[in-house]
């Protein structure tokens, strides 16, 4: 990927989206139409969108990643032989999962199985939602509802802000973070009751995770709790302030804080290996697991 000139005509005999999008709905360059719900917390509203005609353009290297993402879309479309196979690692709504079907449906149509792991309960419906919405049926796919790590013990997830991609277990699973709940569930002994309750009846910590801000919560603990819980985030600030930065803007400033948290839950885990099991071949892999790549891939 690195020598870009042999992809100067990779678009060649593409031709990018054009029509009247249905009303709610909002399309991209390989036609697939998403319903503006899925992207609420950026503050599009779905009576904002669709209804009236729009003419989209190809991608340009100027698009930075869009670019890169849809050069792979369309070579492993082209490249694809007998059956296709796309899998796509922390598929939030299942974007790129359709766009490159729909893409491998333009450039070269064949049987396909499209593979969506997503950890997220509500991001798993609108998956769903957004096959149907383009022509593909969900039941035909493998849509696999759990986290990704390098094993298969249960991952402790933070679940909420659906659609905005901003979840990951490095923060919430490691040894540095378990031993941190750890402490902060058990200052007090009703404390420590309550949390056990929590885990073995609902798989839930009990404790919430802002995904912009990083900082953790629980609102049954007393003040020693919530302050051990603080100290990551005092941790974040003196490592900011000293590397010369500034506190991390919220990227959803149209949105409030609170739709980004979520709360820290026991998730069933898989790894890369079970997922590419059952293949013989995956034409594209489309991977975007917020850092958890450092453990899954190795």
């Amino acid at each position: 990927m690195n020598d870009l000139e042999r992809f100067r005509d990779v678009f060649a005999g593409i031709e990018p989206y054009a029509g009247t999008p249905p009303k709610g709905f909002y399309p991209d360059w390989t036609g697939a139409l998403t319903d503006a719900e899925f992207r609420a917390y950026t503050g599009m509203k779905r009576e904002d969108v669709g209804g009236a005609h729009v003419a989209l353009r190809l991608p340009t290297l100027a698009d930075g990643e869009g670019w890169f993402e849809a050069v792979s879309q369309v070579e492993a479309a082209r490249e694809a032989r007998g059956r296709y196979v796309m899998i796509t690692l922390g598929a939030c709504y299942g974007a790129q999962a359709v766009g490159s079907c729909l893409l491998l449906q333009q450039l070269n149509p064949m049987p396909y199985k499209l593979v969506a792991v997503e950890p997220e309960p509500s991001n798993l419906l609108w998956i769903e939602r957004h096959f149907r919405d383009n022509g593909i049926a969900p039941e035909d796919q493998w849509i696999v509802g759990t986290a990704l790590a390098a094993d298969n013990n249960p991952a402790l997830f933070p679940i909420g802000a659906p659609g905005s991609g901003a979840q990951n277990c490095m923060s919430t699973n490691g040894g540095t973070a378990r031993e941190l709940y750890a402490r902060a569930l058990t200052t007090t002994g009703h404390r420590a009751k309550m949390a056990l309750r929590s885990l073995l009846l609902e798989n839930t910590t009990g404790l919430t995770r802002n995904l912009i801000s990083g900082v953790e919560s629980d609102e049954k603990a007393g003040f020693v709790g919530n302050s051990i819980l603080g100290l990551r985030q005092l941790k974040h600030r003196l490592r900011t302030a000293f590397s010369g930065g500034s506190a991390a803007a919220d990227p959803a400033a149209t949105t409030s804080v609170d739709f980004f948290d979520a709360e820290i839950k026991l998730m069933s885990a898989l790894t890369l290996k079970d997922i590419l099991g059952p293949f013989d071949r995956v034409d594209y892999l489309e991977v975007d697991i917020q850092q958890s790549e450092i453990v899954v891939f190795p």
